[in-house]
This record gives C-alpha cells, structure tokens and sequence, in this order.
C-alpha cells in the first residue's frame, strides 16, 4: 500500500527536496531510467490498489497539478502543454485495443463528471475553446486525415447510439433539433442582416447622392447671388460716378451761366455808365 501523502502542498519535506536536487544533478540517461523505474513502480501501485485509494489518489494529484499550473507562466504552460502532448502521443500509439478502449472510457467519464459540475458560463467558454480547437485541427489535416476521421465519428456515434437507452434517444434528438433550429435562426439572422445591411447602404449611396446634388445647387446658387452681388455693386458703382459727373457737370454749367450772366452784368454796367457819361 502505498504512503498517504500529505494534503497540505505549499509545505515540502527534506527527502523532497534533496530528490529535487538529486534530480537536477543527473545526465539524460538516469533521468530516462528514473522515469522508467517510477512509471513501473506506479503502475504496480496503481493495480493493486482499490477504488477509494485511485479516488483520494486522483484528488490529491488533481490539487498538485492545479498549484503547479497557478504558478506556471506562460512559457512554461506552453512547454508543458507541448511535453504533455507528446507523451500521450507515445502512450497512444503503444497502448492496445483494450488500453485504447478503457483510456476512452475513463476519459468519457472523467468529461461527463467534469461537465456536470461545470457553470453554465465554464460550459460556454469550454464549448468556445473545443470549437476553435476543432477548426484548427481540421484546418490542418489533409485529405486522407480528414476521411479517416469522419470515418472515426461515424463509427464512434453509431456505437453510441446503438448502446443508448429510449431516454438517451429522446434527449439526443431533442438537443439536435434545438442545435440545427439554432443554426437556422443564425443562418435566417445573417442572411435578413446582410439583406437589411444592403437595402441600407442602398439608401446611404442614395442619400449621399442627393446630399452632393443639393450642395451643387446651394453652390450655383451662392455662385449666383456672387454674380449679382458683384453686377449690382458694378452698377452702384457706375451710377455714383454718373451722379458725379452729372453733379461736376451741373457745377460746370451753373459756373458757366454764372460768369456768362456775370459778363453781361458787366456789360451792362458798362452800358449804363456810357450812357450817363453822354448825358
């Protein structure tokens, strides 16, 4: 049976930490054959142990990996992640058709238990991540990879619905009814906003058009009044020097009349004074 280890993990023992050194200092070799040994010994602990013990065992490494993923950066989320992806990859590829069956059915259990315990807002932000994942994923596969797996799912969803039971059935169909009726509230929802969005650029482009038709008006028009402003002022300007010269004109005559009456004032006077020299 193995030790029960201890539930607290910021606190950590002397033999912990000189194995943490003890691990630092050795070559590739003795890490492979340390790996080796351990992944041996844990398995021997794992088949020998009960249900309850798997279960406080699953816990307490499921609260160890939880601390130590808080910590990591980001850089080392990614390395990790990396690490962790090749290492099922390996185990995939060796593990047998019983091992691949049980791994699938454990894991199935583990989501379905995952699942269940999630918020509705973890459900959306987990359905969000598998979507682009997916996408990714199918992005990037080639045509043989993209056969191989739309012949995977067929077969992995007839089996699964051939071992459902009548209530399984019922909420299957109801839950596919509720996603394609989504679907087509979203399909019918883009195609009438792209349809409402064209019938308003439309009227935008109309709008516009007349807003340029309405400016060249006010344009010509203000072109105008210039024009008329500018004639208008012209003739002002034109019947002010007329009255001028009409004014130097009538000064010119009345000065003309004055000195001609002037003159004859004068003869006259010169007239009258001859006459009264005679007599």
């Amino acid at each position: 049976m193995p030790r029960k280890r201890k539930s607290n993990l910021s606190h950590s023992s002397t033999r912990a930490r000189t194995a943490k050194v003890a691990r630092s200092q050795e070559s590739e070799e003795q890490t492979q054959t340390r790996q080796m040994l351990d992944s041996k010994r844990h398995a021997t602990q794992r088949a020998s142990e009960t249900l309850e013990q798997s279960q406080a065992r699953r816990a307490l490494d499921a609260e160890r990996h939880a601390s130590r993923r808080a910590s990591d950066s980001f850089t080392q989320t990614e390395t990790r992640r990396a690490l962790d992806a090749e290492r099922h990859t390996s185990q995939r590829a060796s593990g047998t058709y019983t091992q691949t069956q049980a791994r699938q059915t454990l894991d199935a259990e583990r989501h379905a238990f995952q699942r269940d315990s999630e918020t509705f807002t973890q459900t959306q932000a987990r359905q969000t991540l598998d979507a682009e994942r997916h996408a990714s994923q199918r992005a990037a596969e080639t045509v043989e990879q993209t056969q191989a797996r739309r012949v995977l799912d067929a077969e992995r969803h007839g089996q699964l619905i051939a071992a459902e039971t009548d209530e399984d059935s019922q909420r299957r169909r109801l839950l596919n009814a509720e996603r394609q009726a989504e679907r087509r509230r979203v399909k019918w929802f883009c195609e009438t906003y792209y349809s409402e969005s064209e019938v308003m650029d439309n009227i935008l482009k109309a709008l516009e058009l007349l807003n340029q038709k309405v400016n060249a008006l006010e344009c010509k028009q203000e072109k105008m009044l210039q024009e008329k402003y500018a004639a208008g002022s012209s003739a002002l300007i034109t019947g002010k020097n007329l009255e001028k010269k009409l004014e130097k004109s009538k000064e010119s005559k009345c000065a003309l009349k004055i000195e001609a009456e002037s003159a004859e004032i004068s003869k006259s006077s010169d007239d009258i004074k001859k006459v009264l020299r005679i007599q």
